[in-house]
């Protein structure tokens, strides 16, 4: 299933927010990379893939050199802020 335009734009503030105002930049490189939220729960055999990509991305992102991490955040300020969606919303519900 293809993603609106408006749900994509939300997903990379989440995304943003998350390495910014959470301070968590390995996770928000998983979902950048793999493109969901995954929830924070150990992969076991019977579940989806998803948990385990996620476990593989975040040490991805630790094993960066510190100017790729650098450089990994620098490209998030291309995302909207909170700030703009929150903004963009209030004035469509006008």
């Amino acid at each position: 299933m293809r993603r609106d335009r408006q749900f994509n734009q939300r997903f990379k503030t989440l995304i943003r927010v998350t390495a910014e105002d959470f301070d968590n930049s390995p996770v928000a490189y998983a979902m950048d990379k793999i493109g969901r939220l995954i929830p924070e729960i150990e992969p076991g055999t019977d579940e989806s893939p998803l948990p385990r990509e996620r476990q593989d991305a975040q040490p991805e992102y630790s094993s960066m050199s510190p100017e790729e991490q650098d450089a990994r955040m620098e490209s998030l300020k291309m995302y909207p802020t909170i700030e703009k969606v929150l903004q963009a919303r209030r004035h469509t519900a006008s």
